[in-house]
């Protein structure tokens, strides 16, 4: 009896071809579809199955939608040497895809080919994960597809939906409508599952300037990896993250320098901040964006760190942490440190009001960290370089702010409704109005060592008279000195950084000057913006000169 060829690749483990099923580029859809399903089921559990390359793509029938794809419905791995293209598509309750992973264990490798959506783009907000057409659809435990190249799909590249442990590994991502109409466009989406590592892809325009809205959206997925991609021109995000417990790292973003096509009002580079996060304890380290409308937001979810990221050029913020309304989810423990922001007011945007700024609006906030960041030029005329606020039943309590530089903004730091914080070792320079500018809503604050070099105005806006003031400089004359002048006299102290509200300490540092203090009354300081005067004239004059050792406190 002769051996078929099916029965030979089981015996020998040779790989399955397609072709020898009749696939070709020139048969019809169906008899593609029916031959990669024959193909399919030829071979063995763990096998292989080559897609060879051929004169052109081989044009696979998905009319049929989800339920007539090519199910891979065992482990085995494919290799793509050769185009395969996608008939149709539809958002419907059967939506097409080329692909349907059920298998554990699956791995699709490229060697060369494509996997090809029908030509169709469709980015409008409507449909659900269950209902998009893409091009594969894997339901099966830890998928792997790697060096593979998906051009132009309807709605989803691939659909990961509720699966565990995928791994979407230096793939390349290119197409998507070339004119922004609509925010729902993915190359890589997730319904539910974790443990997924999407590493190392590329995500581009075609050749006609599609682009993608979203590269990788997560929908309640959790504990998974987003590291070392590179997303050019995106309309949107990198990632769109409904989940917790993610790490998303290292990646960059290069948004469009030219005006977005279909843009309203006509803007430059990405339309939102590229790392979103709406969910808890999510990890975003050591990204890179260029050209963005911002860098990185968390929305409605607490304990998030934003940390080490790069985020040049932000049309409208670097960092955005804040609640929508009535939403009840804290925003407390968020962590924002290390990070590099800068802005561009060139891109059509309206920059907003600080380099970082976090909103508790529904909910009260605690145990906020926002530290050593590097944050320059953001000059709106209200705001500054870190903007901090509550309200009057949602205050932000325990709050460290700390360690920032914040360079060529119009105030420093701005606090709304925030008590029993520390702002502490901030350094500012080309500040043009305040340091540090506290609402009458503050309180219990303590405001310390910070310093500018040259804040215009030294009065901090809206001063708390019950914080705690200590170490503030603003210039970098010391806060510490001497001062001499003739007994029963008034001398002005030329310092250039003396708050209103700072205290001046004196203490005799000659015997003259000790013997005018043992009189009837000690010298009496007035301070007068930016400087200080000495005025001697009352109790027992001292013969000679006089000098006292003195201390500012503000």
């Amino acid at each position: 009896m002769a051996l078929t060829k099916a029965t030979y690749s089981m015996i020998e483990g040779a790989p399955v071809n397609v072709q020898d099923y009749g696939a070709s580029s020139s048969a019809t859809a169906a008899v593609n579809l029916q031959a990669f399903k024959d193909a399919v089921a030829a071979t063995p559990t763990g096998g292989t199955l080559v897609i060879p390359a051929s004169a052109s793509f081989y044009s696979v029938n998905t009319a049929g939608g989800l339920s007539s794809a090519i199910q891979i419905n065992k482990r085995m791995e494919i290799v793509f040497a050769g185009d395969v293209k996608a008939t149709t598509s539809a958002i419907q309750a059967n939506p097409t895809y080329i692909f349907n992973v059920t298998a554990d264990d699956v791995t699709f490798s490229g060697a060369g080919g494509k996997i090809i959506g029908d030509g169709t783009t469709n980015s409008a907000n409507t449909g659900t994960d269950a209902t998009f057409p893409g091009l594969v659809y894997v339901t099966g435990d830890n998928f792997t597809m790697t060096d593979c190249l998906v051009e132009k799909p309807p709605k989803v590249g691939v659909m990961l939906y509720n699966c565990q442990g995928a791994k979407i590994t230096n793939n390349t991502f290119t197409g998507g409508p070339t004119t922004y109409t609509d925010t729902a466009y993915f190359a890589v989406r997730a319904f539910q599952g974790s443990a997924h590592n999407i590493s190392d892809n590329l995500f581009t325009p075609d050749s006609s300037g599609g682009m993608f809205v979203t590269a990788i959206f997560l929908n309640g997925t959790v504990s998974s990896v987003i590291s070392s991609n590179v997303c050019v021109y995106p309309y949107e995000k990198l990632i769109y993250c409904v989940g917790d417990k993610n790490v998303v790292s290292n990646n960059q973003v290069i948004g469009n320098p030219n005006n977005i096509p279909g843009s309203s009002p006509v803007v430059k580079g990405t339309l939102t901040s590229v790392y979103r996060f709406d969910g808890d304890n999510n990890l975003c380290v050591g990204n890179y964006s260029d050209y963005c409308a911002a860098g990185a937001t968390c929305l409605n979810s607490k304990g998030n760190i934003i940390k080490e990221n790069t985020f040049l050029r932000c049309g409208q913020l670097g960092v955005v942490v804040f609640e929508t309304a009535g939403y009840t989810d804290s925003i407390s423990s968020t962590t924002v440190s290390d990070n590099y922001i800068t802005p561009d007011g060139t891109m059509g945007f309206t920059l907003g009001l600080a380099g970082i700024q976090i909103n508790a609006s529904e909910t009260a906030a605690s145990k906020l960290i926002v530290k050593n960041n590097y944050i320059e030029n953001f000059d709106n005329a209200s705001g500054g370089g870190i903007y901090v606020v509550g309200t009057n039943g949602t205050k932000i309590t325990k709050a460290s702010i700390s360690g920032n530089v914040i360079a060529n903004s119009v105030n420093g730091i701005l606090l709304s409704y925030v008590e029993q914080s520390t702002i502490t070792q901030n350094a500012m320079s080309a500040i043009s109005n305040a340091m540090v500018v506290q609402s009458s809503t503050c309180s219990a604050n303590i405001v310390t060592s910070n310093q500018s070099t040259d804040a215009a105005t030294i009065l901090d806006s809206g001063y708390s008279t019950n914080s705690t003031y200590l170490n503030n400089q603003n210039t970098t004359a010391p806060l510490t000195g001497l001062v001499t002048l003739s007994a029963a006299s008034t001398t002005t102290v030329t310092h250039g950084g003396v708050r209103v509200q700072a205290r001046v300490f004196l203490q005799p540092a000659n015997a003259a000057a000790a013997t005018l203090v043992s009189g009837a009354k000690s010298p009496f300081v007035t301070v007068s913006q930016p400087n200080f005067a000495i005025t001697t004239a009352d109790g027992t004059a001292a013969a000679g000169t006089e000098q006292f050792w003195y201390t500012i406190v503000q």
